[in-house]
């Protein structure tokens, strides 16, 4: 896939973020959930930086345009990747997910 290909995909891909201001206008800004436990928020954080310095477009807590709500958006190279961090969530809220 050449340059142009890759940055059409990820156009395509980006559009399934919903445009807000909550969460499709802030691509690589870090989204704090007050929700959310410390250590859940310490992990996200850490995936977000690492993705960020290996130039992926990033979105935290991003709504999808399905109205569901994810961790990490990530999209590099024509390809997107919705990453949820599970390990800090208890057995009863991931299977509510």
């Amino acid at each position: 896939m050449n340059y142009e290909q890759k940055q059409f995909k990820n156009r395509l891909l980006k559009l399934k973020i919903r445009a807000s201001n909550r969460s499709g206008s802030h691509e690589g800004c870090f989204r704090y959930h007050k929700n959310n436990t410390e250590a859940h928020e310490d992990v996200k954080y850490a995936i977000y930086k690492k993705l960020m310095k290996e130039g992926f477009m990033v979105w935290t807590e991003a709504i999808l345009e399905t109205g569901d709500r994810c961790d990490i958006v990530a999209i590099k190279d024509g390809k997107g990747y919705l990453i949820e961090v599970m390990h800090t969530e208890t057995e009863q809220k991931m299977l509510e997910k």
